[in-house]
């Protein structure tokens, strides 16, 4: 409770900003202002479209994106996300790379635990994923 006044004034100047992005994106989006020649309606509704979005909260966990891999080999291999052990903190993530041999090194990457999820980490998982067993925590 002590906090609470706080979060309040921080929630509603959240909610203040994704609107008026929001309201910056409709107008400028208006069918009759597309035929204007000026570049502030673009740029106000390019502006709105950003802050709407940098100011959304986020609800779903964002899916890993990892698809399939390029191996030394110049062929494509799908990547599996499994799960290895699954725990009420947290989970240990392996990325199976189908059709690859086992690779001698493992890499345990620890997600930082910030408040945001650990896919935030697939640029790093991909680029690991070259020459390495990879494992994460989530």
């Amino acid at each position: 409770m002590r906090y609470m006044m706080t979060y309040d004034l921080m929630e509603a100047a959240r909610n203040t900003n994704q609107w008026m992005g929001a309201s910056a994106q409709a107008l400028a989006s208006y069918p009759f202002l597309a035929g204007l020649p000026n570049p502030a309606i673009q740029w106000m509704a390019a502006w709105g479209e950003v802050t709407e979005r940098a100011f959304a909260r986020m609800v779903v966990k964002p899916d890993w994106g990892i698809r399939t891999f390029v191996c030394p080999d110049g062929k494509d291999h799908l990547v599996n996300v499994q799960t290895v052990v699954e725990k009420p903190f947290g989970d240990l993530i392996h990325f199976d790379v189908v059709g690859r041999k086992t690779c001698p090194r493992k890499v345990l990457l620890v997600a930082p635990m910030s408040g945001h999820y650990a896919t935030l980490l697939r640029s790093t998982v991909k680029s690991l994923l070259v020459d390495c067993e990879v494992y994460i925590t989530d």
